[in-house]
């Protein structure tokens, strides 16, 4: 009875180790070491007979679990290469191969799933890389042709950036548009669009100040444009008009100083000042600037009857612009009517001042008299502007003209009228 109870046991630890093997190879790990484990128990010479397969398992079950984990963390390329290397050792696991097939679906799904979301909210780069993850899985038509129409949105945005930039923004709007064709929910496009119409009113405008010379509310205007949008071309129009502006303002400044009007020509080098920072502007300005307040000062000098003092300023203005036709006229002007002056070997006689201010009486002979009204009563550039009263008169025999001249300043002049 003993003998025949072992030689039931041998024939069930062989059956046991069978059954172990066939949920080997189907991939019931778990199983196959139960069996296994048992036939061990009844004969421990088994142990060598499963001992490989039992190892096989150990290492097929750290597999699955790392495997089971690069899933959870969305690592879905790791979870397929382990499960082909579980392959590798159990070559008939069909548990694992339909688990590839089911890690392969849940890929796709999950990332199409993100590239949907990115789509939605105009992530194009973001979409199409999820989309092409998703085809590396799964091979699906809706998602080819998605991926089609990314590619066409992408290479329209590029092309209408690129003539947005350089100014074009009829080749740009149209650009914006196809793509809003294929995707009527592109935000970016929509506002880009918008933006087009705000910009193409202010060029408009900055176009028309242009052309009237008005450089200050054309910069304006193309600031509100940057304000808008940062845009190279706008940029460079707004160098362009700044070179532009500065040149226009230092012409007509060095026009106006040519001219004497310095105070004219000051405010022309400010502006040119406001567009373009210049060393050689910077000169202008202070000399300018230098040759009005000695204007100013020589003036308040001559109102305090110093015509020495003002003389010399006048005096100074032409060492710093020596065209100055005003300023030598000034200093003619001023040397008449100083007390003791001789103007000329022309002029018999000296100046006599009376005792009412700015009146002083002159003898002049004729061809004098005929220079003061050539030089000075018909002179435009002349500060000051003098009536003149005759009387005829002798020195020595000699006919002369006695002149008593009042002098006034230029507005006085004019508002009494230019003498006869």
């Amino acid at each position: 009875m003993v003998f025949n109870f072992f030689k039931k046991m041998m024939g069930k630890d062989k059956k046991l180790i069978k059954e172990g093997d066939e949920a080997f190879y189907s991939g019931n790990y778990s199983m196959a070491l139960t069996k296994y484990n048992e036939a061990i128990m009844i004969n421990k010479s088994n142990q060598e007979i499963v001992r490989d397969n039992i190892i096989k398992i150990q290492n097929i079950e750290q597999l699955i679990a790392k495997m089971h984990e690069s899933v959870s963390e969305k690592q879905y390329d790791d979870a397929i290469k382990i499960c082909e290397d579980i392959l590798k050792i159990n070559p008939l696991d069909y548990v694992i191969q339909r688990k590839i097939n089911s890690i392969k679906d849940e890929a796709f799904n999950y990332h199409v799933k993100l590239g949907d979301g990115h789509f939605a909210k105009n992530r194009y780069n973001a979409a199409l890389k999820n989309y092409k993850a998703a085809l590396s899985f799964k091979t699906d038509s809706h998602i080819q042709n998605t991926v089609l129409k990314i590619k066409n949105i992408l290479a329209l945005r590029k092309a209408g950036d690129e003539a947005y930039q350089k100014g074009d923004f009829r080749t740009a709007n149209a650009k914006y548009n196809k793509v809003l064709e294929l995707n009527p929910y592109d935000v970016v496009c929509k506002e880009k669009i918008k933006k087009i119409n705000k910009i193409d009113t202010l060029l408009q405008k900055a176009n028309q100040y242009i052309s009237f010379n008005d450089y200050y509310n054309a910069a304006s205007t193309y600031k509100q444009i940057l304000q808008i949008d940062t845009i190279k071309h706008i940029e460079n129009l707004l160098s362009e008009l700044n070179d532009k502006a500065f040149r226009y303002y230092i012409n007509k400044g060095d026009k106006l100083y040519s001219n004497f009007l310095y105070k004219n020509a000051l405010k022309s080098y400010n502006c040119a000042f406001q567009f373009k920072t210049d060393d050689d502007i910077s000169d202008k300005m202070l000399k300018t600037n230098e040759i009005l307040d000695i204007y100013n000062n020589g003036e308040e000098l001559f109102k305090k009857c110093e015509y020495n003092n003002a003389l010399n300023n006048f005096k100074k203005i032409l060492e710093l612009n020596p065209n100055d036709k005003n300023a030598e006229n000034i200093k003619v002007d001023y040397q008449i009517i100083m007390p003791g002056a001789i103007i000329d070997s022309n002029e018999i006689g000296i100046c006599d001042f009376t005792q009412e201010q700015d009146k002083f009486i002159y003898y002049f002979s004729p061809k004098k008299v005929n220079e003061i009204y050539k030089n000075y009563e018909i002179n435009p550039l002349s500060r000051m502007v003098f009536m003149y009263f005759y009387i005829e008169g002798e020195i020595n025999g000699e006919k002369f003209y006695k002149m008593s001249r009042i002098m006034l300043r230029a507005n006085e002049y004019y508002s009494l009228g230019a003498p006869e």
